[in-house]
């Protein structure tokens, strides 16, 4: 999901929710949560970054080089 994260920033944020929903559903069915299990627990727990926020700190990384 994160492959050419800085490209990914210039899509519209219905296509950023999509992608954050689909990361939530890939979380929930690697550790077969169940559906009231909140998202920001799976994330703590699993010790992972939303999709959402990874492309913006890759994209910015990016551009810092230049």
């Amino acid at each position: 999901m994160t492959y050419a994260a800085v490209a990914w920033g210039y899509v519209s944020k219905t296509m950023k929710k999509r992608l954050q929903a689909q990361q939530n559903m890939a979380l929930r069915e690697a550790v077969d949560a169940p559906w009231y299990v909140p998202n920001r627990v799976l994330y703590d727990e699993l010790r992972q970054v939303p999709v959402v926020i990874q492309m913006r700190e890759r994209a910015r990384k990016f551009f810092e080089k230049k």
